[in-house]
């Protein structure tokens, strides 16, 4: 294996993704993962320790492909060094032709991107189409259905047969290297019924679990998901309506996820939960949006329950979601929640109500409905989303673009009238994302929170870390 010797002075091994001799390496600190073109798909991992070696290893590969298979690597500079934002590597500058004049940060990072971008396409190109094209729509565990094509191309029958249960015949058969020898084994398990797949993998193995399986999106296939799904279709109340729940999702995995809160769900509740929220022009909207539904109605079922053990509430079982959020004495921050989400409002022409906070250079709000939508397209994000359009109107939320200024990463703020401790409905800063709903740096973070001159307390950072002054807050603003 030749293409994995070190040779310091021919390369720097420090830029995060490259690519050579048909071979594909991602860097995250000290460890390097690497990944084998088509028809191999073999991966390895190295330590970077002196002394280590390549070490065949099943999960680096996905790490390799993850790393590779993104929208917009998002870059930024220290010390005038171009480096990745999600891992801080050094980017190799021998591979950015600037010419004669100097390049600003944006032409660097683009140059960049664009050599992400047309690696990983020499990488696709290698991959007979008609496979990829079956490999493609799934979301989880792509390496593996490719390492199973790639020995065995007959079972795309299967895939497009029944996407569930070929995927986890790919899950079962994946391998750090995929041999032929796994061939034969893998054309007896085609032959044979798809309930001993099923089995083989721990989940049911009923005509009922399969015939269900089958009707998944194969966006929305995973194992914990049908899991999830075919211990529901065992419990003698949930299995009489699950099959005729439509359209079958991984939001109906994910209600279902807490068997402790089975007993308060119907049919009518499910459906309405995963029903189409009426973002059907934008289906990555929609998507998000029925998370949201999903993960809200759990925070609302879960609450009740600990009221249903204290002895506080009766046992029931809800209908809708509006039942729900109008629980008696539910907490205010649980209430009204998943409702919005299924309302679409009409397009908000009007100039948008004043900013509550002006702004700055570098923090700018947005003004008006065109500005949001603009802002949502080129960001690739949910801003411009009638949701938020509904929170605006409401003088609820409002949003700011942050510039590519100083330093900074070019972001998406939102902040939000929150109940906080000694106040009530005070703004906060709880949205900060990058391209394509990327984290931002700390630091950035930090600065917007400086500029507006509030907290930041966004969903996704961890609460209590080592790094947040306030036990309320990830950062406050410093002077």
């Amino acid at each position: 294996m030749n293409y994995f010797s070190h040779r310091r002075d021919r390369y720097h091994h420090r830029n995060p993704r490259f690519s050579r001799e048909g071979v594909f390496f991602s860097k995250v600190g000290r460890e390097t993962f690497a990944l084998t073109a088509w028809p191999d798909l073999a991966s390895f991992r190295h330590s970077g320790w002196q002394g280590s070696t390549w070490e065949p290893d099943r999960q680096a590969g996905n790490r390799v492909y993850a790393a590779f298979h993104v929208a917009k690597p998002s870059y930024h500079f220290w010390a005038d060094t171009l480096c990745e934002a999600a891992t801080g590597q050094v980017v190799i500058p021998s591979f950015l032709t600037t010419g004669e004049a100097r390049a600003t940060e944006s032409e660097l990072a683009a140059q960049a991107a664009s050599h992400v971008h047309t690696q990983w396409q020499h990488f696709i190109a290698t991959i007979p189409p008609a496979l990829y094209a079956t490999a493609f729509p799934f979301l989880h565990n792509r390496l593996a259905v490719l390492r199973l094509l790639a020995v065995c191309p007959e079972a795309k029958t299967l895939a497009d047969e029944n996407p569930s249960v070929f995927f986890e015949l790919c899950c079962h058969f994946d391998r750090s290297i995929s041999p032929k020898a796994l061939r034969p084994q893998i054309l007896e398990m085609l032959r044979g019924p798809q309930s001993d797949i099923l089995a083989v993998r721990g989940l049911p193995n009923s005509e009922s679990a399969r015939r269900l399986f089958r009707k998944l999106p194969k966006a929305h296939i995973c194992s914990p998901h049908l899991l999830n799904l075919g211990r529901a279709l065992a419990d003698k109340a949930i299995g009489k309506w699950l099959p005729h729940i439509t359209p079958p999702s991984s939001h109906i995995a994910h209600l279902l996820s807490d068997s402790s809160l089975w007993t308060y769900l119907t049919p009518q509740l499910t459906t309405d939960l995963v029903k189409p929220c009426g973002y059907e022009e934008d289906p990555e909207v929609a998507e998000i949006f029925q998370r949201f539904a999903i993960r809200d109605a759990l925070k609302q079922l879960r609450w009740f329950d600990r009221q249903v053990r204290r002895g506080l509430a009766a046992r029931r079982r809800f209908r809708t979601s509006k039942e729900l959020a109008s629980l008696p004495d539910l907490p205010e921050q649980l209430c009204g929640l998943a409702i919005p989400i299924r309302t679409k409002p009409a397009p908000f022409r009007k100039p948008f109500p004043a900013a509550p906070i002006p702004g700055t250079e570098e923090v700018v709000p947005i003004t008006s409905y065109e500005e949001l939508l603009a802002e949502g397209a080129s960001q690739k994000n949910c801003a411009g989303a009638p949701y938020h359009v509904l929170l605006l109107k409401e003088r609820k939320a409002y949003f700011y673009r942050v510039l590519e200024l100083n330093g900074l990463e070019r972001c998406t703020a939102m902040i939000e009238r929150r109940s906080v401790i000694g106040k009530k409905l005070s703004w906060v800063i709880t949205e900060l994302r990058a391209y394509s709903g990327a984290i931002p740096r700390r630091s950035t973070l930090q600065r917007v929170a400086n500029a507006l001159g509030l907290p930041a307390r966004p969903d996704w950072f961890p609460q209590g870390a080592w790094f947040c002054e306030d036990e309320n807050y990830v950062c406050v603003p410093r002077k």
